[in-house]
């Protein structure tokens, strides 16, 4: 009787060590599959032929987040009678934080499985698996059912490891994407500004992100003549910066080739068109000062009118048309033209300053540029410049600029 009863000892401690190397091995093939990079379905195979094969389980059932949908999606799921119609895994299953008997819970499709074993990082659910039955008349044991928590684990972290891994690559590479666009961008932005005793110029830009919308250039066409502009496009990142590329090209081709402003306008507006489809749309303004003839010529795109200060009267210089890139054709194009035969300070901006709130989230505003316009005209281009953009800066007090701010200032003698 004691021999025998050594022997089923011995029986049992044989099976219980068997068992225990069976599961080593197991997490040995999961662990060297996931170092080999596999695929997340490669990985389930894996996980199912373990669950059916070693613990004989015959039907399961695993949910877990998809990496690009943020959509919670049954990866591994066999053994069922019939197809099931999908569920919510928020509602049905988030509030089990625990390894939970499938029988005490109410949902009908959950009482087809034994158990509900969460898998958790740092409190954040990474997977659901849904086991049972099994082919033995016993039910799965404490430490059978650890081992699936375990092994069900290793993977789901694995996966979600993975997951923030490629998160990382793509955030990076769109980070060395958005620095080469900021730095092409730069390389559109005049590095000096020309000036003579007719005429001196300022400018600041101010992007709300590495890449902005806003735009300005500047052209000598002759020794009496000087043309400059200021753009804003619709949107931010890659794509307005490549789109500015091209509308600066566009201009610099144009712009020596003495056409009237309201022909280059509308050869922009056809360019803008063929290139977005009509889905960008460009505000701009745009004029040519000639220093013999003390004419300033203008066209106005549906840009925010630029203010002249001449002696004590301030105008705003609308004259133009609709913004660029809306219709094929554009509709009353017209050009403006003003005569500068004495002292005079002219401001263009983009929408980021008028539209920039401080903490009461009231916005900076016309009427507060044209008074600072009347206050400060006396001053150099530089001086006017730098104490508007200090005049912002304290108004915002410690909002974050909402938009891109671009200042360009133009004194005339």
């Amino acid at each position: 009787m004691a021999v025998r009863s050594i022997k089923n000892r011995e029986t049992d401690f044989e099976g219980l060590l068997k068992n225990k190397q069976l599961e080593v091995n197991s997490l040995l093939e999961v662990t060297q599959a996931i170092n080999n990079n596999i695929s997340s379905s490669a990985l389930f195979r894996i996980y199912e032929f373990i669950l059916r094969a070693q613990l004989g389980i015959e039907r399961a059932c695993v949910f877990i987040k998809n990496e690009d949908s943020e959509v919670w999606e049954a990866i591994c799921d066999y053994g069922l009678e019939q197809k099931y119609d999908p569920i919510d895994v928020k509602k049905l299953l988030f509030p089990i934080t625990e390894i939970t008997l499938g029988e005490k819970l109410e949902d009908k499709f959950i009482k087809n499985f034994h158990v509900v074993i969460p898998v958790f990082h740092k409190k954040v659910p990474l997977a659901y698996a849904l086991i049972g039955k099994v082919e033995r008349d016993n039910p799965l044991d404490e430490e059978e059912i650890k081992f699936i928590q375990t092994i069900t684990n290793i993977i789901s972290v694995a996966l979600e490891n993975k997951r923030l891994f490629n998160q990382q690559l793509k955030q990076e590479g769109f980070r060395r994407e958005m620095e080469l666009a900021g730095q092409m961008q730069s390389l559109l932005i005049p590095k000096s500004l020309p000036g003579n005793k007719y005429f001196e110029m300022s400018a600041t830009y101010k992007p709300h992100s590495e890449v902005g919308g806003d735009y300005y250039d500047v052209f000598k066409l002759s020794d009496d003549e000087i043309a400059f502009c200021i753009a804003d496009i619709s949107g931010k990142g890659i794509a307005a910066a490549l789109l500015m590329s091209n509308f600066q090209a566009t201009i610099r081709a144009l712009i020596y080739q003495d056409f009237p402003l309201t022909t280059l306008v509308s050869i922009l507006n056809r360019r803008i068109i063929n290139i977005t489809g009509g889905e960008k749309f460009i505000t701009f303004f745009i004029c040519i000062f000639n220093s013999k003839t003390k004419k300033l010529k203008y066209l106005n795109a549906g840009h925010n009118p630029p203010y002249i200060m001449i002696d004590d009267k301030i105008s705003g210089l609308e004259e133009g048309c609709t913004i660029l890139g809306m219709f094929e054709q554009l509709p009353d194009i017209s050009s403006g033209e003003i005569s500068i035969d004495r002292e005079a300070m002219l401001l263009l901006y983009t929408d980021g300053l008028v539209e920039q709130e401080n903490e009461a989230n009231i916005p900076f505003e016309a009427g507060r540029i044209m008074d600072f316009v009347r206050k400060n005209h006396r001053k150099s281009a530089e001086e006017f410049k730098d104490q508007l953009a200090e005049t912002l800066e304290k108004y915002k007090e410690d909002r974050l600029y909402t938009d891109d701010v671009t200042i360009l200032v133009a004194k005339f003698f």
